[in-house]
């Protein structure tokens, strides 16, 4: 399933702006009072700046192997996590399929 997200990378908490065009970075999200990480993919975003806040669309990982996505709808805040750390965080806007 893909989804458009409103996302925020903190400067303070990365070193180098990830690359959220290609499929090629794989964090991530956890929902606001939950402790499950889901596991997406950045598919394209024109973002390219730490501390503003931009559009993304994303995809999840792992759904076809029964991880349950079904918490991400709109309105829903989350973070943005490699591993333990937070590097981020955003809101699902819309779900695109």
């Amino acid at each position: 399933m893909k989804y458009k997200t409103k996302v925020i990378f903190d400067s303070t908490k990365r070193h180098v702006f990830p690359n959220l065009n290609g499929k090629v970075y794989m964090p991530h999200f956890v929902i606001e009072n939950t402790t499950d990480y889901l596991g997406i993919v950045f598919v394209s975003s024109d973002l390219n700046e730490f501390d503003l806040e931009g559009e993304a669309i994303v995809c999840d990982l792992y759904e076809s192997t029964g991880v349950d996505y079904q918490k991400l709808v709109p309105g829903v805040r989350f973070a943005i996590l490699e591993g333990k750390n937070n590097v981020g965080n955003g809101e699902i806007i819309s779900i695109l399929d």
